[in-house]
C-alpha cells in the first residue's frame, strides 16, 4: 500500500488555512487530515507544523496529480536526482508552497511542501518503482 506524509511549516506571517486550502486544491487532501501543532522557530518566532498522512487510493491520486503537474523540466530534474531523493525504501520530494498557491507543482527545495512517499517495491529497486509511479524515464 502506498503512503504518502505531507509536512508543512507554515510561518507566522503566512495563513495557514490559505496553504493547506492550496493543499487541498492542488494535491486533493482533505485539511481535515491535517494535525497542527504549534512550535517555535529557530529566532523564537512562531511556526506552525502541518502533518498528515494518506494511505492507499488516496496516495495514489496524490501521486497522480505530482505526476500530470510537474513541468516537463521539473520532471527531467526529478529523473536525474531520482536517486538522492531516495532514502530507505522513501521517496523525499518538495514541492514550492508559493506555487502550489498558484495552482502549480513545482519542485523546490526551500520553504516547500515536503513530501514522504513509499510504495511497496513488489522486487523492483526502489528506483524503479518511483520513476514508475511518477511516470518519469
Amino acid at each position: 500500500m502506498s503512503v504518502v506524509r505531507i509536512d508543512v511549516i507554515v510561518h507566522a506571517t503566512e495563513d495557514v488555512d490559505k496553504i493547506l486550502g492550496s493543499i487541498h486544491d492542488v494535491l486533493g487532501t482533505d485539511t481535515g487530515m491535517f494535525t497542527i501543532t504549534k512550535a517555535e522557530g529557530h529566532y523564537h518566532n512562531p511556526i506552525l507544523r502541518t502533518l498528515a498522512t494518506l494511505r492507499g487510493k488516496r496516495a495514489t491520486l496524490i501521486l497522480d496529480r505530482i505526476r500530470n503537474g510537474l513541468s516537463v523540466d521539473d520532471i527531467q530534474h526529478l529523473s536525474s536526482t531520482l536517486k538522492s531523493r531516495i532514502n530507505g525504501s522513501a521517496l523525499y520530494l518538495r514541492l514550492s508552497k508559493q506555487d502550489m498557491i498558484l495552482g502549480k507543482i513545482t519542485l523546490q527545495d526551500s520553504d516547500a511542501v515536503r513530501l514522504r512517499i513509499s510504495i511497496p517495491a513488489y522486487n523492483r529497486s526502489q528506483d524503479e518503482m518511483f520513476r514508475t509511479a511518477l511516470g518519469i524515464k
